[in-house]
């Protein structure tokens, strides 16, 4: 599976800064809740999965995933990161991480950490980060919420940032916002989804 065949099932699976207009969040990469996908030249790749250009893309991310409906526009935005090749201790990607989440936390206040590896996984040297990782043995991940006591707009009802591999030795991040009509945009999805079955 590729990077972004992953991503995009983790965009439908999970859950998950200076004035807002309308309700609307002034960063989550300049995407706002609600919005039609076609602001953005979508592209689409699966039923409520675009890939969209941004208006303020971030230089560690590559390309930029929204889930949306028509009904709801935009609930959704998440970015996915550029490669770290060869990192197999795991190095760049928690350089990349560190200064994201760092970002983030100044934005944001109080985010839930996350930076352990499942007991009893086999992939424990320095040297195998991204094999954890691969593997799904480990998690490097902050999330930003009401629950944390985390200072979101009205728009955001959540943040995540994660460490993902997709190949051993190659790791990436992913950053997304889930937007405070998500519930509803999932639900339409869902029943559209199972509308067959």
């Amino acid at each position: 599976m590729t990077k972004q065949t992953i991503s995009f099932a983790l965009l439908l699976l999970v859950g998950s800064f200076g004035p807002f207009a309308n309700g609307a969040s002034a960063q989550a990469f300049g995407v706002n809740m609600g919005d039609s996908v076609s602001n953005y030249s979508a592209e689409k790749l699966n039923d409520g999965i675009y890939r969209i250009a941004v208006p303020q893309p971030n230089s560690e991310f590559e390309s930029y995933v929204a889930t949306a409906t028509a009904e709801t526009g935009i609930c959704k935005i998440a970015g996915l990161g550029k490669d770290h090749e060869n990192d197999s201790y795991g190095n760049s990607v928690r350089t990349a991480y560190k200064s994201i989440q760092q970002a983030l936390s100044q934005r944001y206040g109080n985010a839930l950490k996350e930076d352990f590896l499942l007991s009893g996984s086999i992939w424990n040297e320095p040297d195998e980060f991204g094999w954890s990782l691969y593997k799904k043995e480990r998690k490097l991940a902050s999330f930003w919420d009401d629950e944390e006591g985390s200072d979101l707009p009205p728009s955001v009802q959540a943040i995540v940032l994660a460490a993902k591999s997709v190949e051993p030795s190659t790791t990436y991040l992913q950053l997304y916002y889930e937007f405070s009509n998500y519930g509803k945009c999932k639900e339409i999805i869902d029943e559209k989804d199972n509308a067959g079955l």
